[in-house]
């Protein structure tokens, strides 16, 4: 069976690349699953899953990140993925903190003094580390769901399409529903 650490990685990747759960549980298929917690999903198929789901990352090759690209307007950042021997902010990531910047209203001054507020260091979003990228994100979707914490939780299960119809009007999160 799966660990719980290669369960955590291909849920965090399926994450980053938007891809859809329809997809995620295709995906799964051809490994004979249908969840990753499934007892019949083992270490060998999570590490060959978890190399998969890297690769489509690097070629934006999956169906969910080819979704995902077409779905959403350029970019107000670049991520860069690897660089150097620094893992730096991934290109799903970087569009991530630019939706949720549009989605509270800020402009880049704003959105750099939150960075850092919550890196301590001064850096666009560009030069962000993996790491830095995430404390950002959950920063700023906190700041979104203003203490409802079933909002946060929400937002945080939102793909960055979906998260976009917000900013779009075509979906509403509220605390209600």
């Amino acid at each position: 069976m799966a660990t719980w650490k290669q369960i955590k990685k291909i849920h965090a990747a399926v994450r980053d690349l938007g891809m859809s759960r329809e997809d995620y549980e295709n995906n799964l298929r051809e490994y004979g699953v249908g969840h990753s917690n499934d007892p019949n999903f083992t270490n060998e198929m999570a590490s060959d899953f978890i190399k998969k789901l890297n690769r489509c990352a690097l070629t934006g090759s999956s169906k969910g990140a080819d979704k995902q690209q077409s779905a959403l307007p350029p970019s107000k950042y670049r991520g860069t993925g690897k660089q150097g021997y620094n893992l730096h902010i991934t290109q799903p990531r970087a569009d991530r903190i630019g939706i949720l910047e549009d989605l509270l209203g800020w402009n880049e001054k704003r959105t750099q003094g939150f960075i850092f507020k919550q890196t301590g260091f001064n850096k666009s979003v560009e030069m962000l580390t993996s790491h830095e990228g995430s404390k950002v994100i959950i920063g700023m979707t906190r700041f979104y769901a203003n203490g409802n914490h079933d909002t946060y939780l929400r937002i945080t299960r939102l793909t960055n399409i979906e998260l976009q119809n917000l900013i779009n009007g075509n979906n509403k999160i509220n605390s209600g529903s």
